[in-house]
This record gives C-alpha cells, sequence and structure tokens, in this order.
C-alpha cells in the first residue's frame, strides 16, 4: 500500500525537485541573467553569456557541480557533497514530519540519487547562456540517470573495497549517504 502511494505521487514529486533545483541552481553556482549585467550594454550582455555557457561547460564537466567545490574537484571525500544536494534532499523529502522521505524512510535509502540529474537538467536550462526552461524528460534525462546512478554504484563498490582491504579505511559512500540522510532529517 505504502509502494503505491510513493509510486503515484512521483510525477508530482519530479516536478517538485525540477522547480526547486531550476530556483536554486542560479544562486548556488554563479549564474547571472544578461539582462541584469553591470554596464547593460550589448558588449555586456554578451560577457554574461559566455560566461554563463563556460559555466555550464564547467559544471558538467565530470559532473563538477556535484563536489562541496565545484572550482577543485580535488577536495578529499567531497563527491556528492555540494549543499544543494543536501538542500533539495531536505526541502522535498525530509521537509516536515509528513513529508515522504519521513513516512517511508525505507525508500528514500540510502540516497534519492535522482536529484543529482535534476541539478544537471537545471544547469542544462543555462546552456545557451541565458535561462531556457525545459521538460524533465525521460528520452533526454534517462541515460544522465543512469550515469549517475552507475558513478554511485563504482564510487560505493570502491569506497566498500578500499574499507575491506585497508585496516582502518572507511566507507567513505556509506558515511556520506548516511549523512545526508541524517541531516535531512
Amino acid at each position: 500500500m505504502y509502494l503505491d502511494q510513493v509510486k503515484a505521487r512521483v510525477p508530482q514529486l519530479r516536478g517538485q525537485v525540477k522547480t526547486l533545483a531550476c530556483e536554486k541552481v542560479k544562486s548556488a553556482y554563479g549564474f547571472m541573467d544578461p539582462q541584469e549585467s553591470g554596464d547593460g550594454g550589448p558588449r555586456g550582455q554578451v560577457n554574461v553569456v559566455e560566461a554563463n555557457r563556460t559555466l555550464v561547460e564547467a559544471l558538467k564537466h565530470k559532473s563538477t557541480f556535484a563536489y562541496l567545490d565545484p572550482r577543485d574537484r580535488s577536495i578529499p571525500n567531497s563527491m556528492y557533497r555540494n549543499p544543494l544536494i543536501l538542500k533539495l534532499i531536505k526541502t522535498v523529502w525530509f521537509c516536515d514530519v509528513h513529508a515522504d522521505g519521513v513516512r517511508f524512510t525505507r525508500y528514500f535509502s540510502p540516497f534519492p540519487v535522482q536529484v543529482v540529474a535534476f541539478i544537471e537538467c537545471a544547469i542544462d536550462e543555462w546552456s545557451t547562456g541565458t535561462l531556457k526552461k525545459h521538460n524533465f524528460e525521460g528520452k533526454r534525462y534517462s541515460a544522465v540517470y543512469a550515469r549517475h546512478l552507475k558513478d554511485l554504484e563504482l564510487w560505493t563498490a570502491f569506497s566498500e573495497q578500499y574499507a575491506r582491504t585497508n585496516p582502518g579505511g572507511k566507507d567513505l559512500a556509506a558515511e556520506l549517504l548516511m549523512e545526508l540522510l541524517q541531516k535531512a532529517r
């Protein structure tokens, strides 16, 4: 019965997450509206558009946007620690005692990885240099979701193996996933 309730809310949740991701991406990563450029002239707008395009490329390169500091992927244990990920998880699934993540905890453990795909979709809306809304469509984003899921699975397997074969080694993936859920709750 609970699973049916969760499944029935999937389309609504997708829309909620995408809308929230779109609202937060601009400030989280520093996109600029060309119409609000400093000098207000065409030259300033062109520079802003180009800066936004460059930012999209940089953020999407090796999923840099998912790191704690997208400008520095070398920070240890920073993958999937971008504050926007936790903010979306918390706001959509754990905002109050009636939220789906609280009521149906087992379906949200260890990590709603689709959040990363929604953030990438919101970043894609800036790919022309100006904000152009588009739908989170299965045809376009199923491969993006699958790639993020595969990356998470590979990282989890590596982390588990590392913890087993290195005395005192930590399973960083498991720690991160549990930390995200604990902070979200």
